[in-house]
């Protein structure tokens, strides 16, 4: 297997879960993230790693005009635990409700992101929120088409990459496969992510991470840390260490700055994302607790949306919701300073906070406005109080 520029491979798994002699594996570079080796002392050259690999072998799907939705989950609760609308556990629920299979990240024991299933509505709870770290597949397009061969139906969930990898790999379509997909900024790197964590533990033991605490409202969320004592640590996206470097793009895969995936029209059933700029285009949907832009872009995914019971729908035209969300359809651009970053990051040098006070400084005045906003803010709440 070639290819030709190693920075193209997005580790979407389809290599490794097609090797029928288990010659691929994905090992970890010095940046912190994954790529496809191959064991040539058990490589049979059958071609089939080439053959389902999204960039060497690419595929075209042709699916229906899309449609968009605004979408707010009417649990007050999912939507509090999600990270936007909370339609992700609306659609799961009806798969497991009819003894369906829902694939989706989660963390692990240590606070690794990795790919798993459940087929009980308790077990959603692990796959809920946003978690800015690429996942790891391992066995999970394999588990999906055994599933599938069985005769369940099955929703994975993933990044545009891992959906087009999985759809790839199974080389055939299933009408029991639902599969959905995120707007997505791009993948930070494992090493930093593991470094970061280290900070965050030293002195108490993390028993749960919400990258989008809804404390100060959906739109200034949090970062936020529940230790093992009952203490919660929040830090505001803007200040967090490893949210400035994440939101700067100086840590992430180099596929992510030319992702091929990026697009209107999606491989995948169904689109997910934030409904940032809602309440420039319906302000009568936004309470700030969180709504999710929507697309469809097959007729089963239509159909799954709009019959979301325990949901408020509103149709949209696509190009709404879009120009909130540049990353639909647009790569982030690379940094001039990504190397240098790296350099420092692979140096172990300088911690997380210097990493970002070095390459993602906060303006001044920026900060200033922001310290005033938020003092005035405390203020108000208690004079309510």
């Amino acid at each position: 297997m070639k290819i030709e520029i190693l920075q193209n491979c997005t580790a979407c798994y389809s290599c490794y879960s097609v090797c029928p002699q288990k010659s691929i594996t994905l090992c970890e570079n010095e940046e912190g993230f994954l790529f496809p080796k191959i064991d040539k002392k058990l490589c049979v050259k059958c071609g089939l790693c080439e053959k389902v690999c999204p960039i060497l072998s690419p595929k075209t799907s042709i699916n229906l005009r899309p449609q968009a939705f605004a979408v707010v989950n009417n649990n007050e609760q999912i939507r509090l635990e999600s990270s936007s609308g909370g339609v992700f556990s609306a659609i799961a629920e009806k798969v497991i409700t009819n003894s369906g299979i829902v694939f989706g990240a989660k963390f692990d024991a240590d606070f690794s992101v990795v790919h798993d299933y459940t087929d009980n509505i308790a077990g959603l709870a692990d796959f809920r929120g946003s978690k800015y770290v690429q996942s790891t597949i391992g066995d999970s397009f394999k588990n999906c088409k055994r599933l599938l061969d069985s005769g369940k139906q099955v929703l994975f969930t993933g990044t545009p990459c891992q959906i087009v990898g999985l759809k790839s790999f199974l080389q055939k379509d299933y009408p029991a496969l639902i599969t959905v997909d995120f707007i997505c900024h791009g993948v930070p790197s494992v090493r930093l992510w593991e470094k970061y964590l280290a900070s965050k533990s030293k002195k108490r033991k993390i028993i749960k991470i919400n990258f989008r605490d809804k404390t100060n409202g959906w739109k200034n969320y949090n970062m936020a840390f529940i230790y093992s004592d009952g203490k919660t640590s929040r830090q505001d996206f803007r200040n967090d260490s490893y949210m400035r470097l994440f939101l700067k793009n100086l840590c992430l895969r180099s596929s992510c700055y030319c992702c091929n995936f990026k697009k209107v029209n999606r491989c995948s059933d169904i689109t997910l994302a934030d409904f940032w700029g809602i309440q420039r285009e319906f302000l009568e949907l936004d309470d700030d607790k969180g709504i999710s832009f929507v697309i469809a872009h097959s007729c089963e995914g239509k159909k799954i949306i709009e019959n979301l019971n325990t949901c408020t729908i509103k149709e949209i035209d696509v190009n709404i919701g879009a120009k909130h969300n540049s990353t639909l359809t647009k790569s982030v651009a690379l940094p001039v300073q990504r190397e240098l970053f790296f350099k420092d990051l692979i140096a172990n040098k300088l911690s997380v906070k210097q990493l970002a006070d070095k390459y993602a400084a906060i303006p001044l005045l920026k900060h200033v406005k922001k310290m005033i906003k938020h003092c005035l803010k405390k203020i108000l709440i208690r004079r309510k109080k």
